[in-house]
């Protein structure tokens, strides 16, 4: 009887897992598709497929250039100073381990 409960637990587990990655997922999938349009109006599914959009982001010149070299340098500061943040306080846990102060302890 406990196999029966095991297995039913992984199969409810399973499900939970692949409806989560659905929903975080699906955007995405939806927005990629999207982007490949060559209708006039935003549409979904699009009815003609083509690269428009981004024939026209890149031979528009420096007008979308600027905003997209900003974003990537901000991004990348941002990452960067995450990770030395994560880095000292990892040395920082590993110098002085972090000891639960309870009430009764002495």
């Amino acid at each position: 009887m406990r196999r029966v409960g095991t297995l039913f637990g992984r199969a409810i587990h399973g499900l939970l897992l692949s409806a989560a990655v659905t929903f975080l997922l699906a955007p995405t999938i939806v927005i990629a598709t999207t982007s490949f349009s060559n209708d006039a109006f935003i549409d979904f599914p699009p009815h003609r497929w083509g690269v428009s959009a981004y024939r026209a982001f890149f031979s528009s010149g420096s007008t979308w250039f600027q905003p997209l070299e900003r974003s990537l340098i901000l991004a990348t500061t941002v990452a960067l100073c995450q990770q030395a943040l994560e880095y000292s306080r990892r040395l920082a846990y590993i110098e002085r381990p972090y000891r639960a102060v309870t009430p009764y302890s002495s």
